[in-house]
C-alpha cells in the first residue's frame, strides 16, 4: 500500500460527506484485485467501502459504479454506490459503496452445517439468476468468436511456456468437437468472478455480493465454470446449491456439455492468467486442475462427480 493511496483514503474520509461520520479505516488486503480497498467505519462499525484504482481504470470503474446503482436499483443484494471522484494529480480514481458486514464464504462455508453451506448455495443461485435478468443487454455478443480467440491465445501461451497439465489432450478434444455449442448462446449481464470469495456470509446466511468490477456481456453458463474452480473445492453442498437455486431445480441437460465446455477451456485459461498475474501460485493451480480433470467428463459432457455425488440432488 502506497502512500499517496493511504493520504487519498484519510483525505477523502474528510472530505466526502458520508450519512455516517468515519471514525476508522482498514485496508483490506484480500483478494487478487491491483485495487486498493479501504473498510471505513462508523461509531457502530463498519459502513462503507473505499475502492482506490489507478486513473488508466477510471472508465471502466466509473460503468462498475453506474451498473451497480442499476443493480441495486433493481433488487440484487450488492453494495449501493455513493460517491465516485478522481484524483487526476495522483493518477487515482475512486468509489465508495456501502458495505456489506460479514466474511467471504470461502472462509465461512468450511465451518458450517451441510445443511446451512446448501441453503447458501440456493440463496447464491436465486441471486446471480436475479443479476442475469436484472438488465437488457445493449447488443448480442457473439460468444463463439470471443472463445475461439480466447482460448486459441490461452493454448498459445500454455505451449509458449512448455506447461502441460493432466487430461489436456482429452480437454483440448472436447473443446474442438464442442465449441460449437456457444453459437447463438443468449446474451446476458455476467458478474465475471461468482464464486464464494466474492460473497459474504455472516451468522451462518447469505448477506450478498460483491465485486462487480469484471461484469460484462455474454453466455449466463460462462457464470459456472468457476464452481469447478473455487465452489466444489470449498463444499460440494454449496455447489449443488447454486445450481439448484439458479435454475429452480436440476439444471436441464443441454447445461452440462457447455459447463464442461467452459471448464475444459479454463484449464489453459487459469494456467496463463496464473502465470501472468501470480506466477507464484502455478504449482498450486496444476494441482487443482489435476483434481478438476479427474472429476470432469471431456468425453460425454455428462455432470461432473461433485454433482452426481452429492444427496442434495
Amino acid at each position: 500500500m502506497s502512500d499517496s493511496h493511504l493520504l487519498l483514503a484519510q483525505a477523502l474520509t474528510h472530505e466526502l460527506r458520508l450519512p455516517e461520520r468515519v471514525v476508522g479505516m482498514e485496508f483490506l488486503g484480500k483478494g487478487f484485485s491491483t485495487d486498493r480497498k479501504y473498510v471505513l467505519s462508523s461509531e457502530r462499525g463498519p459502513e462503507y467501502l473505499l475502492r482506490v484504482s489507478d486513473l488508466a481504470e477510471e472508465p471502466r470503474r466509473r460503468q462498475d459504479c453506474e451498473m451497480l446503482a442499476r443493480l441495486s436499483g433493481a433488487g440484487v443484494a450488492c453494495p449501493r454506490p455513493l460517491h465516485f471522484g478522481t484524483r487526476p494529480e495522483q493518477g487515482l480514481c475512486f468509489m465508495v459503496v456501502t458495505y456489506l458486514p460479514g466474511e467471504g464464504a470461502d472462509e465461512a462455508l468450511p465451518a458450517l452445517t451441510p445443511v446451512q453451506q446448501h441453503e447458501i448455495g440456493l440463496q447464491a443461485g436465486v441471486e446471480l439468476a436475479k443479476i442475469h435478468r436484472a438488465l437488457s443487454p445493449p447488443a448480442p455478443v457473439d460468444d463463439y468468436a470471443v472463445w475461439s480467440g480466447k482460448h486459441a491465445r490461452n493454448r498459445s501461451r500454455v505451449q509458449e511456456l512448455g506447461i502441460t497439465f493432466h487430461g489436456q489432450d482429452q480437454a483440448e478434444r472436447y473443446v474442438a468437437a464442442h465449441l460449437h455449442l456457444l453459437r447463438d448462446r443468449p446474451t446476458v449481464l455476467r458478474h465475471g468472478d461468482y464464486h464464494p470469495g466474492n460473497l459474504v456470509v455472516q451468522g451462518g446466511a447469505f448477506v450478498g455480493v460483491v465485486d462487480f468490477n469484471r461484469c460484462d456481456w455474454g453466455d449466463p453458463v460462462d457464470e459456472f465454470y468457476k464452481l469447478a474452480f473455487f465452489g466444489a473445492p470449498v463444499s460440494e453442498e454449496y455447489a449443488r446449491g447454486q445450481l439448484l437455486g439458479y435454475f429452480g431445480g436440476p439444471p436441464p441437460g443441454e447445461f452440462w456439455p457447455i459447463y464442461n465446455l467452459y471448464v475444459a477451456m479454463a484449464l489453459s485459461g487459469d494456467i496463463a492468467w496464473t502465470e501472468r498475474n501470480w506466477p507464484q501460485y502455478l504449482p498450486r493451480s496444476l494441482e487443482l486442475i489435476e483434481v478438476i480433470a479427474r472429476t470432469h467428463d471431456f468425453e460425454d459432457g455428462r455432470p461432473p462427480e461433485w454433482w452426481r455425488g452429492g444427496p442434495s440432488r
